[in-house]
C-alpha cells in the first residue's frame, strides 16, 4: 500500500497531524504484513515503530488506540487464561529459573484490521515457558546417572 492510498483511508475531519498521519502509516503497514499490533505481547513491532521514529510504548499505544476510533483498525482485548498446572509450574520456574516470567500479561489490546480475525498468540509467554523448559533441560542433564 502507498501514503496516498492510506491518507484515501482517513475519515474526514480527523484532524490529524501529517507527522501523525505518516507514523499510522508505519503501523497499518506492519499490521497489513504481520497480521497484528500491540505493545505488549510484541517487542519487534515497538522496534519496527522505533526504527522510524522513537516512541514510548505508551505513545505507541496511544497511537493505536486512535487508529482504532478512527476505525482504522479493530481493538480487541485477550485475556491469557491457564491450566492450574501452567500457573503452578510457572510460578514455581519463576521463583528457581525465570525470574520475570510473572510479569507475562495476563489481560492486552491487539489490533488488527477490520474484518480480521485476531491471532491469539502470546509470543512472550511462549518465550518464557521455551527459556524455562531450557533451564529445566539443563538440570536434568547435570542430575542424570
Amino acid at each position: 500500500m502507498e501514503y496516498r492510498d492510506f491518507l484515501k483511508e482517513i475519515p474526514e475531519g480527523l484532524g490529524a497531524t501529517e507527522k501523525t498521519l505518516q507514523l499510522w502509516f508505519v503501523i497499518y503497514q506492519w499490521i497489513l504484513e504481520h497480521g497484528y499490533a500491540d505493545s505488549a505481547d510484541s517487542p519487534a513491532f515497538l522496534q519496527h515503530i522505533n526504527a522510524f521514529r522513537k516512541c514510548s510504548t505508551q505513545t505507541v499505544a496511544t497511537h493505536l488506540r486512535r487508529m482504532s476510533d478512527a476505525k482504522l483498525i479493530k481493538r480487541y482485548v485477550l485475556r491469557r487464561k491457564l491450566s492450574g498446572e501452567a500457573k503452578e509450574e510457572l510460578s514455581i520456574g519463576s521463583l528457581l529459573f525465570a525470574p520475570g516470567a510473572e510479569s507475562i500479561p495476563t489481560t492486552f489490546v491487539r489490533y488488527c484490521l477490520p474484518g480480521q480475525q485476531c491471532p491469539t498468540e502470546f509470543k512472550s509467554y511462549e518465550a518464557a515457558v521455551s527459556a524455562l523448559d531450557g533451564r529445566m533441560n539443563a538440570i536434568r542433564e547435570t542430575v542424570r546417572p
